[in-house]
């Protein structure tokens, strides 16, 4: 995450330093807001009935997950009920050290005036997870939309990333990649 941060800093520096016009935003106008969260309690429960194998390759559709957060911005919820699908790829079985998951979700929480729906995609191994969170606003909230960076935490996970005042904005077009 800290890579991602100076890499950002660094590109918008290098716009200002290069006379590429930038926009000024009135902080009043914003159309986002930075937040972060951090999960306080996780409760999981699989059905081991629906798990399969293929090979080394488990599958573990299926899981449910409680998370209990903290959140800078008091417009998510405090619990998110969450249905995970994870395929675990074991390497030497022998070894603790040695696998990798990739997991899909979707999950659903209640704020103080509204709801949100998430979807989320990462992958997880031995040294930490990386994934891409996105939630979009239900009553109070609708019209929001968020979008967070997740990685580990202390025995949970961390949140990172903005809610925006509308849909998520639009991502630049992928670019042709070097032929050299």
């Amino acid at each position: 995450m800290r890579t991602l941060r100076v890499f950002l800093v660094a590109a918008v520096m290098l716009a200002l330093l290069s006379g590429v016009p930038t926009l000024a935003q009135d902080p009043e106008q914003a159309t986002w807001t930075h937040v972060t969260g951090h999960g306080v309690e996780t409760e999981r429960t699989d059905d081991i009935l629906a798990q399969s194998w293929d090979g080394s390759i488990q599958h573990l559709p299926g899981s449910t997950v409680t998370y209990t957060m903290e959140w800078s911005d008091s417009r998510l919820p405090r619990t998110m009920l969450t249905h995970e699908n994870i395929v675990l790829h074991h390497g030497d079985l022998t070894s603790y050290d040695d696998w990798m998951l990739i997991w899909t979700e979707a999950a659903q929480g209640e704020g103080p005036d509204g709801a949100w729906v998430e979807t989320g995609r990462g992958f997880m191994g031995p040294d930490g997870a990386h994934g891409l969170s996105v939630l979009t606003g239900e009553g109070a909230y609708m019209g929001l939309t968020a979008l967070f960076a997740v990685e580990p935490g202390d025995g949970t996970l961390d949140f990172d990333g903005f809610i925006f005042e509308s849909e998520l904005p639009p991502m630049p077009d992928v670019p042709e990649p070097p032929t050299e």
